[in-house]
């Protein structure tokens, strides 16, 4: 390690060094800045599905950027903000056959755009 995440780790108190829980989330506070976090907002909100671009791939660096963005929240509440980021910024022809059906999860929904993408590639 070398620069901020060296910086991080060294405050980290060693007496929690030993436990990964306790050592993960104490170097998640020194390294976690609301600035940061507040930068990965930004980049998730405005996050589209870019030319070329798979959905597994856009699926996938829109989760990163979400996990970024909002860092104490857990899957369960991220898939709401993903739900919502993924069908506003899918390209348009996925984003009309996928809006009007209800999912229950980020998963779930990538999954049925990975299927209606798979599709539409063998006809």
């Amino acid at each position: 390690m070398r620069g901020l995440a060296l910086e991080a780790y060294q405050n980290v108190p060693i007496s929690e060094r030993d436990d990964w829980e306790k050592m993960s989330n104490a170097f998640k506070s020194n390294i976690v800045t609301d600035d940061i976090a507040l930068l990965y907002s930004r980049k998730f909100k405005t996050r589209r599905q870019l030319p070329g671009e798979s959905i597994a791939e856009y699926a996938f660096e829109l989760k990163k950027l979400a996990k970024r963005a909002f860092p104490n929240l857990e899957d369960e509440q991220l898939d709401y903000f993903l739900m919502d980021q993924f069908i506003d910024g899918v390209n348009r022809t996925m984003q009309e056959t996928l809006i009007d059906k209800d999912y229950d999860t980020y998963t779930e929904l990538t999954k049925k755009a990975q299927e209606i993408e798979y599709r539409r590639q063998l006809l």
